[in-house]
């Protein structure tokens, strides 16, 4: 729980809707986050230049696999550079949902595709938003204060 700044979008389309104003990052075989807590680039995005092989490491770090649940996300600044903390977690974000939501995440928020979509459409980088994430009692208790929508 609580309330963390919103960072890129990260995708495998070759570009973002011309509508979208936050900022997107096209996905490919070279692109990682890393999540190894004894890198100096522990919770955040790499890319390996050249041509080379990847280590083992890079290549179970890599953005771009096989799973569509990663075709596009937005990164959730909890534990984020340039505090990041070893081991306090890493490569949380917000994604598209696998098996229509009935598998868990690893510590991320996943959504219907479409639903991310309109999400990463209304994100205005001027308007600072945040992600806020409560239990059901922290919302009772907050939510009103803070100006937080009713859930149904």
């Amino acid at each position: 729980a609580g309330v963390f700044a919103l960072g890129d979008a990260w995708g495998y389309a070759a570009t973002a809707p011309e509508s979208w104003r936050w900022p997107y990052h096209t996905t490919g075989p070279r692109d990682l986050w890393v999540e190894d807590p004894t890198s100096p680039h522990y919770n955040e995005h790499v890319l390996v230049e050249g041509d080379r092989a990847l280590e083992p490491w890079e290549a179970a770090s890599v953005m771009r696999g096989h799973d569509p649940s990663h075709a596009l996300k937005v990164f959730v600044a909890h534990n984020a550079p340039p505090g990041a903390l070893a081991g306090a977690g890493s490569a949380i974000f917000l994604h598209i949902w696998r098996d229509d939501g009935a598998r868990a995440t690893a510590g991320c928020t996943s959504m219907p595709r479409a639903d991310l979509e309109e999400l990463v459409g209304w994100l205005d980088p001027a308007a600072h938003p945040v992600y806020v994430l409560l239990t059901a009692d922290e919302l009772e208790r907050v939510g009103t204060s803070w100006g937080l929508p009713v859930p149904d």
